[in-house]
Formats: structure tokens, C-alpha cells, sequence
């Protein structure tokens, strides 16, 4: 069967060269009596007349531009990294997601900075509550008992703030715990979904293995009776390796894919145990809060019954006060790094790189993330340093992207100086993006207009040869025209002189015309003989 599709193509094959060959034996003939015509000073007798297409002139619009090829890029590439070491706890989004400007991308793990922070707050309430004291024992008679009221309502203060921490603390804890057991949960998902893709690859790469075993089987009965050549067979044979192969490779995956199973599911469960022992931890530590603010307020409570305290020196309040300001500047440090652990988008746009994972160490320098603003994008582009003063800010540009699609953008900056290496200036085009749809790096070629010259006739450029036109008359016979040409873009080219709009001019034929030279045209009604309709009429 396949030996007899190869003799029906080596036929078809054959035909297309006698085709050929005729063609190429006909054109040196035409081409011939072409050259014997311009010889003699017109065409052979008995030679065709020769056939032209034509187009009318008119009145048109030619428009003058530079071109330059280029790249969409971001305004804003904004590379996300922390400012000291950390565990990454959750990465909020993946390339491609799009973010909003403040939106939380990375959280890092807040266990050593909250602890810093507690300590600070800690030693803040300390601070305050020595101040008060000795505030206490600034006067033995008048403030004894007020004295030692603030020293308690400090300590209720303090206790109060260790409540609202240890709450913080869970509340913080249990959503980043919560954050980790939903990745896990993702994942498990990702890898049952590539276990499922790969067990039906197994399937199908196994029905292909069963369907290459008939195959070969049927090559062989077929070759022992001599229907097909040894080398079919050996084709089918090496086939049925090759298959079997990759029923190999399929199984594997399917494996790699049941132990990728397993070990996300094993992430979940321990991504859910330490949610629990979040909640259990953070709400002990809730527990021992209260009971401390309790014991605060029994002992304020005694301190409202006392009626005196030892005075306090004014140098004494003066050095704690300061310590208070030391402390204060120590919760502050705490918190700035306490909100550092949150990495946040800075501008609307789409995530184009993830260089971590949850669990990865974070290093100050290092981005875990790279955000791109894309509500509006720079196609850079360069020019010509010659040309390069021909375009400036606002200028108006037409940009073809390689898919296709066409967008306008007008001309941000032009570069002051030139590329030394390839004397080219950089040109900046900003383009509105408000759909999204553009993405950095996309390539295209962007056209500055530099001028739209109306022109009063126009014709292709193909009907100009030499500075003449062959104009087409009623009688289809040509006249060759020198004619006076103005701007072209390559396509069209305007005419001042020597023809008008309305005219039809040839833009092709097989042979050079001469002067007076008659033509075919195409689909066009053949001239009426005037010595023939003077005989009809007589």
C-alpha cells in the first residue's frame, strides 16, 4: 500500500516538471518576440499583442515616516526584597497574578520580630512604671497616694498592653498558619491534578502500545506473504520499541507524581498540627495576660487605701523620663520591623518573577518578587542620530506589534546624546495600556509620521520606469510620457507633471512598450474599427 502512494507521487511530480519546463519554453518565446519588436521598432507580424494590467490615477495621500523596531517595556520594574534575614512563611501570589498597590505579596515569619517587639513594649511599660514611681515619692504629703495610684494604673496599663499583644500575637500567628495550611491544601490539589494528567497519560501511551503490537503483527503477516518490504516491517518493529519506551516514561511520572502526592499531603498534615499548636500556645499566653491584669488591678486596688509615699527627686524623674523616651524609641524600632516583615506592592501591575518559596530563608538584597506596573508601558525604540531631530515630545507614533495588533502612543523623550557603538538615539513612546492587554516585551515596529503630503495624482510605483509612464488611451494603445515625480513612500508615488488624475497608466506587462504600442487589457471591451462600421454602413 505505501510503495504504491510513493509511485502516484513520483507521477504527480513528474507531470509538475513537463508543466514547468512548457512554461519556461513559452516565456523565452514571448520574451524573444519582444526583443525582435523593440529591434524593428514595433511588433512582429503575426505577434500577440501584449497583455497589460492598468489603474487609473488619483488623487491621493502619501505619508512620510520613519520606522524603528523596538520593545513594550514597564515604567515601574519594582524588585521586592526584604531589608534583614527571615523564613518566608507565605508568598501571597505567583508570576502573572495581577496586585494592587499596598496589597500584602510575602509575609515573612514575625516569630523573633513580635518577641523584639513584646520585649520593647515590655521594657516601655517598665519605664513608665519606675517614672511613676518616682514621680510617687516627689512629695511625701501631697502626691504619696497619687504617686502610688500611677504606679498601679501603670502596671494595669502594662498588663492591659500584654493582653492586647498576647491577642496580636495569636491573631497574627493563627493567619499566617491559616495562610500555610491553604498552600498546602493548593498544592495537594496541584498534585493530585498532575497525577490524574499523568495516570491518562499512562493510559493513552499504553492504548498507542497496544494499537503499535497489531500494527506490527499485521506488518508481519503482510511481509511473509511479500506484500511490504523488510524495511516497513522494521519500521513498524522499531515503532513498537520506541512506544513501549514511552509507556516506560509515562509510568514513571505517574510514580513521581503519586510520591509528589504523598509528600504535599504530608505538608498539610503538619502545616495543620502547627495551626493547632499556634492556637493552643497563643492562647495560654492569652490566659497568663489576663491573670497578670488581674493581679494589677488587686494590687492598684490596695494602692487606692495607702495614704503616703516617700518623695522623689527632680533628677531622678528627669532620668527616667528619658529612659521612657529610650524605651518608646525601642517599641518603635520593634514595630518598623515588625511591619517590615509584611512585603506590600508599592504600584498597581503583574507579578513577572518568583525567585522563593514558602519555607525559603529571605536575605536583605535578594528579591523574592518582581512587580511591573503595566497601566501604561514605554516602547523603546531608536533611531538614526541624523533623523533622531526630526521627532520630539508628544510627537505621534503608530506601532505594529509582532502579533498583529496595532496601537497609537505619542513620543515621551528622545535621548540627548547618541550610542557611540552604533550612533542611534533611544526614543521613549508611552502607550496607554487601560485593558491590560499589552505585556512588556513584546516586540514590533513602531512609524513616525513625519508628513501627509495631499497629493493631486498619484499612481503605484510600479508604472514609473525611467522617469516615463505609459498612459493608456481609448483606443488602448499607449503613450509613454516622461513625467515629473514628487514624494513616494515606497508604494505610491505622487506625479507633478505628465499625467493627470483619471488616467489609467500601466503597472505591469511582460515586455517593455513602445509609443503608439497597442495593448490587451484584461476584462476591457476591444476597440470598435472605424473602416468597419463605414463598410456596414454603405
Amino acid at each position: 500500500m505505501l510503495e504504491g502512494v510513493s509511485l502516484k507521487r513520483g507521477t504527480v511530480w513528474a507531470w509538475v516538471l513537463v508543466v514547468a519546463l512548457a512554461g519556461g519554453v513559452g516565456w523565452k518565446y514571448k520574451a524573444k518576440v519582444a526583443a525582435e519588436a523593440e529591434t524593428k521598432g514595433g511588433p512582429p507580424k503575426g505577434a500577440r499583442t501584449p497583455t497589460a494590467e492598468v489603474t487609473e490615477a488619483k488623487a491621493g495621500e502619501i505619508v512620510l515616516k520613519l520606522s524603528a523596531s523596538g520593545a513594550l517595556e514597564s515604567p515601574n520594574r519594582v524588585e521586592l526584597a526584604p531589608r534583614s534575614s527571615g523564613q518566608i512563611a507565605l508568598i501571597a501570589v505567583r508570576e502573572g497574578d495581577r496586585v494592587r498597590a499596598g496589597q500584602l505579596l510575602v509575609q515573612l515569619d514575625q516569630s523573633a520580630s513580635l518577641a523584639s517587639l513584646a520585649n520593647a513594649k515590655a521594657g516601655l511599660a517598665e519605664a513608665k512604671s519606675r517614672l511613676a514611681q518616682a514621680k510617687i515619692q516627689k512629695t511625701a504629703t501631697d502626691s504619696g497616694v497619687a504617686g502610688n495610684l500611677d504606679q498601679q494604673n501603670a502596671g494595669v496599663t502594662s498588663a492591659q498592653n500584654d493582653l492586647n499583644l498576647a491577642t496580636q500575637n495569636l491573631r497574627s500567628q493563627v493567619e499566617v498558619a491559616e495562610a500555610a495550611v491553604k498552600v498546602a491544601e493548593s498544592r495537594v490539589g496541584v498534585s493530585r491534578a498532575s497525577l490524574k494528567s499523568a495516570e491518562s497519560a499512562v493510559a493513552r501511551e499504553q492504548a498507542s502500545l497496544a494499537n503499535q503490537k497489531s500494527i506490527v503483527e499485521r506488518q508481519q503477516n503482510l511481509f511473509e506473504k511479500g506484500f511490504v518490504s523488510e524495511q516497513i516491517l522494521n519500521n513498524a518493529t522499531t515503532a513498537l520499541e520506541v512506544q513501549k519506551r514511552q509507556v516506560e516514561v509515562a509510568n514513571s511520572a505517574a510514580e513521581s507524581a503519586r510520591q509528589q502526592v504523598k509528600l504535599s499531603e504530608a505538608d498539610l498534615g503538619a502545616a495543620k498540627a502547627s495551626q493547632g499548636q499556634t492556637r493552643r500556645v497563643g492562647q495560654t499566653a492569652i490566659a497568663n495576660a489576663q491573670a497578670r491584669l488581674s493581679q494589677a488591678k488587686g494590687s492598684l486596688r490596695v494602692a487606692t487605701g495607702n495614704s503616703a509615699q516617700s518623695p522623689a527627686f527632680a533628677e531622678n524623674i528627669r532620668a527616667l523620663a528619658a529612659a521612657v523616651s529610650a524605651a518608646e524609641a525601642q517599641v518603635t524600632t520593634a514595630e518598623v520591623a515588625v511591619r517590615e516583615t509584611a512585603l506590600r506592592s508599592p504600584v498597581d501591575g503583574v507579578v513577572s518573577a518568583r525567585s522563593a518559596d514558602p519555607g525559603a530563608l529571605a536575605s536583605p538584597g535578594t528579591p523574592v518578587l518582581i512587580v511591573q506596573s503595566d497601566g501604561w508601558l514605554f516602547f523603546r525604540a531608536s533611531l538614526p542620530v541624523e533623523n533622531s531631530g526630526q521627532v520630539s515630545t508628544g510627537f505621534p507614533v503608530e506601532i505594529a506589534l509582532a502579533s498583529g495588533e496595532k496601537i497609537a502612543g505619542s513620543v515621551a523623550s528622545v535621548a540627548g546624546v547618541a550610542d557611540s557603538a552604533n550612533r542611534r538615539v533611544t526614543v521613549l513612546v508611552k502607550v496607554v495600556n487601560a485593558s491590560k492587554n499589552l505585556k512588556p516585551g513584546a516586540f514590533g515596529e513602531a512609524s513616525f509620521v513625519l508628513k501627509r503630503v495631499q497629493a493631486g495624482c498619484v499612481v503605484p510605483k510600479e508604472a514609473v520606469v525611467e522617469g516615463t509612464v505609459a498612459v493608456l488611451g481609448g483606443d488602448n494603445k499607449v503613450a509613454v510620457r516622461t513625467v515629473k515625480t514628487g514624494a513616494t513612500d515606497g508604494r505610491k508615488v505622487e506625479i507633478i507633471e505628465g499625467v493627470t488624475a483619471g488616467e489609467k497608466v500601466v503597472t505591469m506587462t511582460y515586455s517593455r512598450l513602445k509609443d503608439g504600442q497597442e495593448v490587451k487589457v484584461p476584462g476591457a471591451k476591444k476597440p470598435t474599427d472605424k473602416k468597419s462600421e463605414k463598410g456596414e454602413k454603405k
